[in-house]
């Protein structure tokens, strides 16, 4: 997948935890698909006990490998494989994923046509052919919520509220979106030296959604781009078990409240910690 001494003009990071069958079969989707695209592969392996890290050094010998002996969290994880990565641009893309036909050129190629597209992700398909909702608006502060649910009501047809905006959105088109999800996301490595890499205070989830508001923020676009596909199992690693899935969901919602203080304020955080209570208090 290495292209000599030529720096690459694509380097793909991979995390990986306790996915060795997954993690295989996307190396090998990449290496399929990478054909003369100039690109090199970083794997960083976050502790698994599965012999992920002894089988992308037997099977992919080409392949950076970054051995944690711990899990160290996905963001930290995928900026060590940002610190050793040397292409043009970067993409972040999940283990559990699978990359089909002309994927990589196809977004490679948009990111060329458009300069000012700091970050752009394909279309992500489940296993069942369902596509995932891999793109959207940014997250209302919690009385942003409540007006649009009373604007929803009075004016069920609005073009203003976020149920009204994004019911306007055709995904069968290359879209400018607020920010997409971070399973398959090319980044500009121009980006990158300008706004820095994922902020490390989120271990998991929500460090996509927070690194697409900062590029945003200092002036970069964000496109959907449905023309490319990756399968995306989805969660593969993550809910084994009931108790593993609470466990991550209280998770998402921790990251969640972080990206509120961050960027909205700590009065919005609070009230989105009143709104993840609500729910839970409604569930039972």
């Amino acid at each position: 997948m290495n292209n000599g001494s030529r720096s690459p003009d694509l380097s793909i990071i991979v995390v990986s935890w306790n996915t060795a069958g997954l993690l295989e079969t996307c190396l090998y989707s990449v290496r399929r698909n990478a054909t003369g695209l100039g690109c090199e592969v970083i794997v960083v392996d976050n502790g698994s006990s599965d012999g992920s890290a002894g089988m992308v050094m037997q099977r992919f010998p080409d392949v950076i490998l970054i051995a944690n002996p711990t899990n160290v969290g996905y963001a930290r994880a995928n900026n060590q494989g940002l610190a050793r990565a040397s292409g043009r641009y970067v993409l972040l893309l999940n283990s559990d994923t699978e990359v089909t036909g002309e994927a990589l050129g196809t977004l490679l190629a948009y990111m060329e046509a458009h300069p000012r597209v700091g970050a752009v992700g394909p279309r992500l398909v489940r296993k069942d052919g369902t596509v995932q909702q891999s793109c959207d608006l940014f997250p209302r502060r919690p009385w942003e919520m409540v007006r649009e649910r009373v604007v929803d009501r009075l004016w069920p047809r609005n073009t203003v509220t976020r149920r009204g905006r994004m019911a306007r959105w055709d995904l069968t088109q290359p879209l400018p979106v607020d920010w997409l999800v971070g399973a398959a996301l090319l980044v500009r490595r121009g980006v990158i030296a300008g706004i820095g890499g994922l902020d490390e205070r989120f271990w998991m989830y929500a460090e996509d959604l927070d690194w697409c508001y900062r590029m945003r923020r200092a002036g970069w676009e964000v496109h959907y781009l449905p023309q490319a596909t990756i399968y995306h199992w989805q969660r593969a690693s993550s809910e084994r078990t009931p108790e593993l899935a609470r466990r991550l969901a209280r998770q998402r919602e921790e990251s969640l409240v972080l990206f509120y203080r961050k960027h909205y304020g700590a009065a919005a955080a609070l009230g989105l910690r009143a709104v993840h209570a609500w729910k839970r208090w409604r569930e039972g």
